[in-house]
């Protein structure tokens, strides 16, 4: 995994001197986008192909489904929030 939820970060001392990281309430902390190799996502994606949303006259298909998941992220109890990030201190992790 690159990068780390806030609450395993707070576990690691912070490089700014303070006794422990404090993730997000940091100015140094730095999200990470959301990514497309999150299990529920993949699946989610692969649930919707051959699906027909309605507004659309046509089935999702593996090129469409993806665009269709992120647009309903909310609605198909997807993340919709960064939940990873790392110290801009440290420097950003490498895979």
């Amino acid at each position: 995994m690159i990068g780390h939820t806030e609450s395993a970060a707070r576990g690691s001392l912070c490089y700014q001197g303070d006794d422990n990281c404090r993730g997000g309430s940091c100015m140094a902390w730095r999200w990470l986008p959301l990514t497309t190799s999150e299990p529920g996502y993949v699946q989610a994606v692969k649930d919707a192909i051959g699906i027909t949303p309605e507004g659309r006259e046509k089935p999702l298909t593996e090129k469409t489904a993806p665009a269709w998941v992120n647009e309903n992220r909310e609605a198909l109890s997807l993340r919709t929030e960064p939940y990873l990030g790392f110290c801009g201190l440290a420097g950003k992790p490498e895979a």
